[in-house]
């Protein structure tokens, strides 16, 4: 191919030059696509909401009641309405609420979990157990007689109050339980 081009009077190191270069320009012009491609395919999957929690059906242990939560540290503290529900199974649900605003749902099984905080916008998921950072799970494991890992503490008054608190970030829910 160079003898030919050499023969037309180009120069061969500027043919070469130039070929390579149309090479790295398909290149680029493919390898973007194909990366945004493989991208789409394989990461940045979003987790599908779960299924509504029929609380009515065979196995759940819920838990009705008033309560008092705080978000952290600097956050104020907001009254509402609290349901726990819990299966022996590991699946979880927490609702809290002030009328006529649902400020938090969790719900989560062994699998995955998601945390949708209506008042502020925002849906967290993962895959795996429930997140052990958010106070609602903690409270739904409670229903069966799961302890609450370090840094959480409850606590429970002899007149039925009881406390769930991290220390680290200021976040407590405390409360009473519906006869």
């Amino acid at each position: 191919m160079n003898g030919h081009l050499a023969e037309a009077g180009a120069d061969p190191q500027a043919v070469a030059f130039e070929t390579r270069a149309s090479v790295l320009d398909n290149a680029r012009r493919f390898a973007i696509p194909l990366l945004l491609g493989l991208a789409l395919v394989t990461g940045c999957t979003t987790i599908p909401p779960l299924p509504p929690a029929d609380l009515s059906a065979p196995g759940w242990e819920t838990r009705r009641g008033q309560a008092i939560w705080r978000f952290g540290k600097a956050a104020p503290e907001v009254v509402g309405d609290l349901v726990v529900s819990a299966r022996a199974d590991g699946e979880l649900f927490a609702q809290f609420s002030k009328a006529p605003l649902t400020v938090a749902v969790a719900r989560g099984d062994a699998t995955r979990w998601e945390l949708d905080l209506a008042l502020f916008q925002r849906r967290l998921a993962g895959r795996g157990a429930p997140d052990h950072r958010f106070a609602l799970f903690q409270l739904a494991r409670q229903v069966t007689g799961v302890a609450p890992p370090a840094p959480w503490i409850h606590s429970q008054s002899t007149n039925g109050q009881w406390r769930l608190a991290n220390p680290r970030t200021g976040e407590f829910i405390e409360g009473y339980w519906e006869p």
